[in-house]
């Protein structure tokens, strides 16, 4: 009924909330329980390799290298009730092309709500959204493949 990847999104969501309806009821029936999720975030899973651990219904980051040690980097698009679908690929030549560190942070490329940013500091930044819920998710990140990912969101107020 659902191609494979809808399948896979729907067991991993079904059992991220089970796992934390479950860390819910054991950390309020033991005394001195450190509040700490027990879930496998889908970037933490072996079997998905995306960067980004939220807004995962809505986007997904990938940094990937080829057999030949290229890096590139691809955002994709959640498609509820559809198949998840690529919006952009940035190459390793043109991640090459950018300056390491810009006097200003510089759009890379944005594509359908997904844009990518190398930042001042030397970082990437990825901004997606707004979603349906008006969130804005931004993950940073260090290098290709990403290393020391940072992730944030925030509603849009306009």
């Amino acid at each position: 009924m659902f191609n494979p990847v809808i399948r896979r999104l729907l067991m991993i969501a079904a059992s991220l909330a089970l796992i934390a309806a479950l860390h819910v009821v054991v950390s309020q029936s033991i005394p001195g329980t450190v509040e700490r999720a027990a879930a496998c975030n889908p970037c933490d899973c072996p079997q998905d390799q995306r960067i980004n651990c939220q807004g995962v219904e809505f986007y997904a980051v990938y940094t990937r290298v080829t057999t030949s040690g290229a890096c590139f980097m691809e955002a994709w698009r959640m498609n509820p009730g559809g198949q998840p679908f690529r919006v952009w690929r940035v190459s390793s030549r043109t991640l090459a092309s950018v300056p390491e560190f810009p006097e200003n942070n510089m759009l890379i490329r944005r594509e359908q709500g997904i844009a990518l940013y190398r930042l001042t500091s030397g970082e990437y930044q990825v901004n997606a959204g707004p979603d349906g819920e008006g969130k804005i998710y931004a993950a940073r990140f260090t290098n290709c493949p990403a290393e020391n990912v940072q992730e944030s969101s925030y509603l849009n107020r306009e």
